[in-house]
């Protein structure tokens, strides 16, 4: 296991105690305590927070999920995810989808291998936006964890709450499926 995946699996876990504990209140709040580094920034857009490290990666992204008409795609942000970093076969996916509001800003884009961009990560999209269109509560906290100071994700941990119901998926972000879904 790497360095990123053991961190990502500790952290992860410390989280979903956390989480399991007082999912209502603790998502979508900023979490508590955790001094930033030099250089790192956060925002705030669309219902949204995001995290952003001194490298300006996205670290860290928490809000509740709304459905929306699709804001407009920043192509161009979507060319430049996770370079110089990227790989051929990715996709510049976002963290928080047009439909659910999320912004075109950069920090809400990573060099995401197609399949899972297209797979599984869109059937977790998928299944929010269907809680979410049933009138249910979904709250997410999105972790990002990277390989050294490289721009793309290594992995990615989603924990989030159906109307308090907590689930969380670790994704590697490598092609680990067949691509059965075109965009």
């Amino acid at each position: 296991m790497g360095r990123a995946s053991a961190e990502a699996a500790q952290t992860a876990e410390d989280f979903s105690c956390r989480f399991a504990q007082k999912a209502d209140q603790f998502i979508g709040q900023r979490v508590g305590g955790a001094q930033r580094s030099a250089g790192a920034a956060a925002y705030s857009r669309n219902g949204y927070h995001f995290d952003v490290d001194a490298y300006g990666r996205t670290k860290d992204i928490q809000g509740t999920i709304s459905r929306s008409a699709p804001n407009a795609r920043s192509r161009t942000m979507q060319r430049r995810a996770g370079l110089p970093d990227r790989r051929p076969n990715e996709d510049g996916g976002h963290f928080i989808a047009p439909r659910f509001n999320g912004p075109a800003e950069a920090f809400n884009h990573f060099a995401q291998d197609a399949n899972f961009n297209r797979g599984a990560y869109r059937a977790l999209e998928d299944q929010w936006d269907k809680a979410a269109g049933a009138g249910k509560k979904v709250d997410v906290r999105i972790m990002v964890f990277y390989e050294g100071q490289s721009k793309r994700p290594a992995q990615i941990v989603v924990s989030y709450a159906i109307n308090g119901e907590v689930r969380r998926r670790t994704f590697p972000n490598e092609r680990q499926e067949k691509l059965n879904a075109k965009r």
